[in-house]
């Protein structure tokens, strides 16, 4: 299975070196930390201004369809999987459910 969609900016953004990782979380825990399931780096090096890429993430294990998941990006314009000022992140639920067939659209904002 692919969950597939597209990461889109606040703003255009130059992503020389940069990295946009996606990632599936179950956040059916509550006062618990998600548990990352499955996830893609996808390389995001442009010179020019770009506002948004596509990404598409493989799922290899059958997953309960009564547990909850969510998905969550981070644009790391340095690369160093730290998130830190000028990087992009999203900051709004976006939930997933197995099967889902629609494509998944994930707003990332900036971190000032």
């Amino acid at each position: 299975m692919t969950i597939e969609g597209t990461a889109i900016f606040e703003r255009p953004t130059i992503c020389q070196g940069g990295v946009l990782r996606v990632s599936l979380l179950k956040v059916d825990r509550i006062d618990a930390p998600s548990t990352t399931l499955a996830g893609v780096a996808i390389p995001a090096d442009s010179d020019a201004p770009i506002s948004e890429i596509s990404f598409g993430i493989e799922i290899d294990d059958v997953l309960p369809e009564r547990a909850r998941y969510g998905l969550a990006a981070h644009l790391d314009l340095d690369a160093d999987g730290s998130v830190t000022r000028g990087d992009l992140v999203t900051v709004e639920s976006c939930p997933w459910r197995p099967g889902q067939a629609e494509p998944i659209r994930l707003r990332l904002r900036l971190v000032s």
